[in-house]
């Protein structure tokens, strides 16, 4: 929605904007073709109809070649959040002979079953574009164990998977410098002698919360909070 938010993202991901150039292709209401940083141009395609995931997957699968030509540039790699926009650019990825990689950082069918009003249409859509965009794919980028084992379940074979560790600290240095001391032993209480072990998590599946419980179950200390 933002120019602000991918080159964010693209930083986030370790993808380093100041070394590499992106050329994004978007989907959504106004058509233009702009710069949002040095290293970063962005194609939108206008869309009228929202909530029609699988036409714009249709439609990329053909336009995405022809975006790529009249760009002037030939990527040395492509990258994609989800896996229907994987299955789109496999086209382009046979034309060019270059390797299609997925940025996996949720459970899909996770997502679908737990935030979707349309749960069933969505869900076998998921299911049929994982199974047809998995055999393409050059490599599975992903964020935990829990990523890893969804890649894994989906028919993409381990060594095609890498686990990397997201920079969610850096942003919030500003805001962690400035937080109040002790908060949590006054708002509780909390014994001065007992440590806290703190998750701020979302309750889904890739965080992999349910092996923080049984470690928590594990331990035998009194002295823990």
């Amino acid at each position: 929605k933002k120019p602000e938010q991918p080159i964010k993202k693209i930083g986030r991901d370790k993808l380093h904007p100041e070394k590499n150039r992106f050329l994004l292709l978007s989907w959504r209401p106004g058509r233009y073709e702009k710069n949002i940083a040095p290293n970063i141009r962005v194609v939108r395609r206008s869309a009228r109809l929202r909530f029609f995931r699988p036409l714009y997957d249709f439609l990329t699968f053909f336009i995405a070649p022809r975006v790529i030509r009249q760009s002037g540039i030939t990527p040395d790699l492509l990258f994609v959040y989800d896996f229907p926009f994987a299955l789109a650019l496999t086209r382009a990825k046979h034309m060019f002979r270059i390797p299609l990689v997925l940025c996996l950082t949720n459970q899909p069918r996770l997502y679908i079953i737990s935030r979707n009003s349309l749960r069933l249409p969505k869900l076998w859509y998921q299911i049929l574009v994982e199974r047809l965009a998995s055999r393409h794919l050059d490599l599975v980028y992903t964020t935990s164990d829990a990523m890893r084992r969804y890649a894994v379940e989906r028919g993409i074979p381990e060594k095609r998977i890498a686990v990397y560790i997201m920079d969610t600290i850096t942003p919030e240095k500003a805001l962690a410098a400035g937080a109040q001391g002790g908060f949590l032993r006054k708002q509780f209480p909390i014994p001065p002698g007992h440590k806290i072990l703190l998750c701020a998590a979302r309750l889904e599946g890739e965080k992999g919360l349910e092996r923080l419980i049984d470690a928590f179950a594990a331990l035998s200390r009194k002295d823990l909070s």
